[in-house]
């Protein structure tokens, strides 16, 4: 089984997404490579770029031509454990991945239930196991191969940009998402691997932040 690790930049990465990376390829190298284990063959590849679709869309192409039986998406500004990849595996879905906060604020879910009514899929404390979704960020997402070949055979782009009832862009993961989905393909989000991940930004603290905390009474 040929596994490939691919990960969209724009040009730098986050220290603790870099440290969480290395982590992993040194555990699937002790552990995975070369050995009787299911994995018999793990690749990297970054994809640099001004925007990300297209990146995700040479990093497909990449994967395609190299025949994978798995990509796993890595954005670059994601942390996650060391066995990431193989608990994603476990699970033998089309695509499976996690469910994250954006970097907005307020901040809310990625992963969404239903498109149509739009409802995000909430990951609480007591949420666990597997949970079917209609779309997911690619923030740390695993898929088949096959559903590659499968998009790219019937659709000119796999990743691109779509408008939504109200006017706002769908991310080029959702456009993804929907394809998938039209070609008979399941999408499911991992609650416990998503607990053990988190999605690194950079905050601005103003003023403001603590004034309100003084004055919120």
């Amino acid at each position: 089984m040929k596994v490939m690790i691919a990960v969209p930049t724009h040009d730098q990465m986050p220290a603790l997404s870099a440290y969480d990376l290395a982590q992993m390829m040194a555990f699937l190298g002790a552990n995975y490579v070369g050995d009787d284990r299911p994995i018999s063959a793990i690749s990297l590849t970054f994809c640099t770029g001004t925007y990300v679709h297209t990146a995700r869309e040479q990093l497909a192409r990449i994967a395609i031509e190299a025949s994978a039986d798995y990509v796993l998406w890595v954005d670059a500004d994601m942390r996650f454990p060391k066995d990431a990849l193989i608990r994603l595996l476990k699970h033998r879905k089309d695509i499976v991945g996690i469910n994250y906060s954006n970097r907005g604020v307020p901040p809310g879910f990625v992963a969404i239930k239903t498109i149509k009514p739009a409802e995000r899929l909430v990951t609480g404390p007591d949420s666990t196991g597997l949970e079917p979704v209609e779309a997911l960020g690619f923030g740390l997402t695993l898929m088949r191969g096959s559903v590659l070949r499968r998009i790219a055979e019937k659709h000119r782009r796999m990743f691109w940009y779509d408008e939504n009832e109200d006017g706002g862009l769908v991310g080029e993961d959702v456009y993804f998402c929907k394809l998938a989905r039209q070609e008979g393909f399941d999408i499911h989000v991992d609650h416990d691997l998503s607990k053990a991940c988190a999605h690194v930004g950079v905050f601005e603290y103003l003023t403001d932040h603590p004034y309100a905390l003084l004055t919120e009474k």
